[in-house]
């Protein structure tokens, strides 16, 4: 199991401008370009489900993640390996404090389920063993990587989709787009936060900041004049 701290910041810009900042990254002569073979990141969230009203677990967020080539539009859970991703928020530092396991697909639903935990994986992750918790939604975008000398982490996140899963537990379709690109800033614990260097970045960028809980915010909006749109029809 692999355990990280970090600070993260979030900013966003128009979809139309995504490629115009991407190129302003490759341009600033301080970031170094990070590509990997499988450029796509899906993240698969988990809520305690529909009786609590899809909520979150308080100050944990509990996600599958893995990596592709090309985005779809249709999500489909096997026994591929994923990494099972828990992320606590420490209020006092401002960290996240992240901890991953490989496992496959399968299993990690059966083991947040409670349909099956023989590795006590909840335990491992400090998930509460008796909860039940249930894939309701996920992304997938297209994600650029950078690394500056001091260890700060850059990310830029195009073309985000969402998606639900309302067949079973193992399928979600694609119900909107987010529209706006991602723009991550990743700190480690150790280096802490260089404002000067994240501001010359942004005005570059020209990027906005939002709150930590935004995504989720605007996912639920697509989302829910999706689910309209199909009432109506």
């Amino acid at each position: 199991m692999n355990n990280s701290e970090c600070l993260e910041h979030r900013y966003f810009c128009d979809s139309i401008l995504s490629d115009s900042v991407e190129k302003v990254l490759d341009s600033l002569g301080i970031l170094a370009r990070v590509s990997y073979s499988l450029p796509i990141t899906e993240t698969i969230y988990f809520t305690y489900g529909e009786i609590t009203n899809y909520e979150m677990p308080v100050g944990l967020r509990v996600r599958l993640r893995r990596y592709m080539a090309t985005l779809s539009e249709v999500i489909k859970i096997s026994g591929d390996v994923v990494l099972l991703e828990v992320k606590k928020n420490d209020r006092r530092s401002g960290m996240n404090v992240k901890a991953q396991v490989s496992m496959p697909g399968i299993d990690a639903i059966k083991a947040l389920t409670g349909k099956d935990d023989c590795l006590n994986v909840k335990q491992q992750l400090g998930i509460n063993t008796k909860s039940q918790l249930l894939p309701t939604g996920a992304t997938q975008s297209y994600r650029c990587h950078w690394i500056h000398q001091s260890g700060m982490r850059v990310t830029l996140d195009k073309e985000i989709k969402f998606f639900l899963f309302k067949e079973n537990l193992y399928v979600a379709r694609i119900v909107a787009t987010l529209g706006e690109g991602k723009l991550e800033f990743k700190f480690p614990k150790a280096n802490g936060r260089n404002e000067i260097l994240e501001r010359e970045i942004i005005s570059s960028c020209g990027c906005t900041k939002r709150p930590s809980n935004y995504v989720k915010r605007r996912a639920k909006e697509c989302i829910t004049v999706y689910i309209n749109k199909k009432t109506k029809h």
